[in-house]
């Protein structure tokens, strides 16, 4: 909705509000919801289209993403991060051991 939110006549904070109430009509849950409300909110305010009253909605945003948000998602983030680089090593360190076999490079790209 913010794409269009200028020929819709509404301003970023109005779209992130209807994206959150629309969340709701669908059936979201109200943590869920209301997290990624916060992420979509500070997107807008980062981006400097923030709306009027951005700096209410940055109270409220950066608490729930910083204290649910992060450590829910960070968790799975370092696992998923050591694994790759603990199995790059083990490819790595086969690769030496086989002829012929070229070195592995890191799998950074998503």
């Amino acid at each position: 909705m913010l794409r269009y939110s200028q020929r819709l006549g509404v301003d970023a904070r109005q779209a992130d509000t209807c994206f959150r109430r629309q969340m709701r009509r669908d059936g979201i849950g109200l943590l869920r919801r209301w997290i990624m409300w916060a992420a979509v909110r500070m997107a807008s305010i980062l981006r400097g289209k923030g709306g009027a009253g951005w700096w209410q909605d940055a109270l409220v945003a950066m608490p729930l993403l910083l204290l649910i948000a992060l450590p829910i998602v960070i968790l799975p983030v370092i696992a998923i991060a050591v694994s790759t680089v603990a199995f790059w090593l083990l490819e790595s360190f086969v690769a030496l051991l086989v002829p012929d076999e070229p070195p592995v490079p890191l799998p950074l790209k998503t």
